[in-house]
């Protein structure tokens, strides 16, 4: 909660705010006074424990299209003595605008660490005939190596008949699957060696096993960053933005 003057006490509901805020920067929404989204975002990840939580809050605003890269870069340069504002501002150079739960940021992060290269986030394979493969949660296609989240998502009881075939699809291609379990939260270092062991593999594999490609069709609608969701019109975002999975973590 935010207010100009000190009206309420703190209580175990809500935080205050003591921090410095424009009143322009306030709109209605159902009734009720709320800060900018632009402004609200910038204010979870300035306040986040770490840079890598700022990561995580930035790419679901982004998920939900609730700001763009040059809007919170905006903010950020407009705002430069505030609370946290280095770590806002480096939010969107780390950030993917299409990660779809937080566990795939959880991924790429420690994949990034790991393989010293930044995979792209939910970007769609196709064949060379142009039929669609897949879209992986995580893509390095110069290595050609893939990443999936295995989690509670996807059940309790193993892998889907599904999770498996697709698996199969990307290796028909050329593609190698590293697999990140909610197992391997409590220690990454099964998951870390999964990673370095299809790096490895790829390496050893020969140029004509590379039989996809991650140039779009004519039909194929690319909906990645936030601006190009925010143009589709209402009845194609119902087409194109069923994004599978509940967003978990």
């Amino acid at each position: 909660m935010a207010a100009p003057r000190q009206l309420v006490r703190e209580q175990p509901a809500f935080h205050l705010c003591r921090e410095r805020w424009d009143p322009r920067e306030v709109e209605v929404l159902d009734g009720l006074e709320v800060t900018t989204a632009v402004r609200s975002v910038c204010f979870a990840m300035r306040y986040a424990p770490h840079q890598d939580a700022a990561l995580r809050v930035l790419e679901m605003a982004y998920f939900d299209d609730l700001v763009t890269v040059e809007e919170v870069r905006e903010w950020a340069s407009m705002h430069p003595s505030y609370t946290g504002i280095d770590q806002c501002r480096r939010a969107p150079d780390l950030a993917d605008e299409n990660a779809w739960s937080p566990m795939e940021t959880e991924m790429r992060i420690d994949w990034t660490l790991v393989a010293g290269r930044r995979p792209l986030t939910n970007r769609p394979v196709f064949d060379l005939d142009g039929r669609h493969v897949g879209t992986p949660d995580l893509i390095d296609p110069f290595a050609r190596v893939v990443g999936q989240y295995d989690g509670e998502v996807h059940g309790t009881s193993g892998r889907s008949a599904d999770d498996v075939a697709r698996d199969e699809a990307f290796e028909g291609v050329g593609l190698r699957t590293v697999i990140m379990t909610a197992a391997d939260l409590r220690d990454r270092g099964s998951y870390h060696a999964r990673i370095r062991a299809a790096y490895r593999e790829s390496a050893l594999a020969v140029e004509s096993d590379r039989l996809f490609t991650m140039e779009l069709p004519p039909w194929w609608k690319p909906t990645f960053t936030v601006a190009q969701r925010r143009a589709l019109p209402a009845g194609q975002r119902e087409i194109w933005l069923r994004r599978g999975a509940p967003r978990t973590g």
